[in-house]
């Protein structure tokens, strides 16, 4: 039982906030009361179940903590299809219905075949979510020439991580993204 708790401790996180509440990043719990207990501008504001006990003392497991300073973050350049899919809420930005994992693709609104190599083309401003149908419609044409519409201009987010299976806890922070 007690391999079973420590084992459990080892793998929970713990979501950290910037000042404006903005999520800056994830990391394990274990780290987060270690930061919380060493550092006094890192206030833990939310909770997991249960505790963590020492030879000496008991310790909440922090499930959000807070920067009492603001962090300065310069937005993420690397993406993946799974970051477009998240920033873009699992829709497809042509005909607006739900994306699932076996129909969601990335569409580039200005075809790849438009730029010189491959890395100017993956920008967050010319990426989308798009389902399998839209993107065999539009093909390698831009928006207007395929005579589509985008639902929603791209945007570069100013700060983004991935969540995909976080605590009830972390919605409030995460819905903000």
């Amino acid at each position: 039982f007690k391999k079973f708790l420590i084992y459990r401790f080892s793998i929970m996180k713990t979501l950290v906030l910037n000042l404006d509440y903005s999520p800056l990043s994830i990391i394990s719990t274990r780290r987060a009361v270690i930061l919380t207990m060493n550092n006094p501008s890192i206030v833990p504001i939310e909770y997991h179940d249960g505790t963590f006990q020492s030879e000496n003392d008991i310790f909440d497991l922090p499930s959000v903590v807070l920067y009492d300073k603001f962090v300065s973050v310069s937005p993420r350049k690397v993406f993946r299809k799974k970051h477009i899919l998240q920033r873009d809420k699992w829709t497809c930005q042509y005909c607006s219905c739900k994306l699932s994992s076996k129909n969601a693709t990335v569409d580039h609104i200005v075809p790849v075949s438009f730029f010189k190599n491959r890395q100017e083309s993956n920008s967050w401003t010319n990426v989308v979510a798009c389902c399998q149908q839209c993107n065999c419609e539009k093909k390698n044409r831009t928006p207007e020439d395929a005579g589509m519409e985008l639902i929603r201009k791209p945007k570069r987010p100013r700060n983004f991580i991935v969540v995909e299976n976080g605590p009830k806890s972390w919605r409030k922070f995460i819905d903000k993204i």
